[in-house]
């Protein structure tokens, strides 16, 4: 495979250009000369006035291009969309709301280069308040849904290394957070990309598990830093909630065993069904879930073209 660039940057827009031009500047302004990049801005189906505003504010180049849904078609095919244009050795597939603290495409391109096993690496994370925040996570599992990640990981820390830690040396990790991804397109591609039936989440989860099932390896590394503003594109709301478990739903079908889905879906049917002694809205999602979470009501296919 012949790559233009060492490094395609993938940023999905909705509805949060200043995020988008932000990222942009940061990225711009922390990367080394050498490194030869690029980024592809995707607008997932944006209303107009932020669509124009990032239009007019960003300058097309054979370094930047912008490319726009007229719907918007969730995380992983709003990426693929990019992917499918990029023509870097490497993928950094970058939530918009982030801001580049250093130079983290050498870091990371530089980690890669040595690590052939590696099909994916993050860096350190920060949230808004410049705190530390998860940069990874661990895959579900009835023993982590039943016992707790972190019970788990003061048994095995290999396996289940904690998210909360402060790490000062790279470390294989379970699945990588979806807010920023350093990916080897070639093993990206081996894989088939990303799985486009995942609408919002679980798309990194079911990623790093086909990249396990190939044999390869995903990564921390904290010598690059990144603060990750969180999520202002996507609110908090029923709707959501209901939309994040058809993704679980999906995943658990798709890579679990019976006894796995059975324990796990049971755990949380009972949060919410606990959930709703305060919150009457949460006896819906737990009926939502005893009917299996079907993907007929994902949020995808409730939009219209304005």
């Amino acid at each position: 495979m012949n790559f233009k660039y060492d490094v395609s940057v993938i940023l999905v827009n909705f509805n949060s250009s200043h995020h988008t031009l932000n990222c942009i500047k940061s990225l711009e302004d922390n990367t080394d000369e050498k490194v030869n990049y690029e980024i592809i801005v995707v607008d997932n189906g944006s209303k107009n006035g932020d669509y124009d505003f990032l239009a007019q504010n960003i300058t097309q180049t054979n370094k930047i291009t912008l490319i726009r849904n007229r719907l918007n078609t969730g995380f992983a095919q709003g990426n693929m969309t990019g992917i499918n244009k990029a023509c870097g050795k490497y993928l950094y597939i970058l939530n918009n709301d982030c801001i580049i603290l250093n130079d983290v495409l050498s870091k990371l391109m530089n980690f890669m280069e040595t690590h052939s096993e590696a099909a994916c690496c993050v860096p350190k994370m920060y949230n808004k308040s410049g705190s530390p925040t998860p940069a990874f996570q661990n895959f579900p599992s009835i023993a982590g849904k039943w016992l707790g990640n972190k019970f788990l990981s003061k048994i095995n820390k290999t396996k289940y290394p904690d998210k909360n830690a402060e790490y000062s040396n790279p470390i294989r990790i379970p699945v990588a957070s979806g807010a920023s991804m350093f990916v080897d397109t070639t093993h990206f591609y081996s894989i088939g990309g990303f799985d486009t039936n995942f609408f919002l989440y679980l798309e990194e989860e079911d990623l790093c598990l086909r990249f396990k099932k190939a044999s390869l390896s995903v990564y921390h590394v904290p010598s690059a830093e990144i603060k990750h503003l969180g999520g202002e594109s996507t609110q908090k709301s029923p709707e959501i909630a209901r939309e994040y478990y058809i993704s679980l739903w999906y995943y658990l079908n798709k890579h679990c065993t019976f006894i796995e889905r059975f324990f796990i879906k049971l755990r949380y049917i009972i949060r919410e069904l606990f959930g709703s002694i305060k919150n009457t809205q949460k006896i819906k999602l737990a009926i939502f879930l005893l009917l299996g979470a079907p993907m007929k009501h994902s949020l995808r296919h409730r939009q219209k073209l304005s």
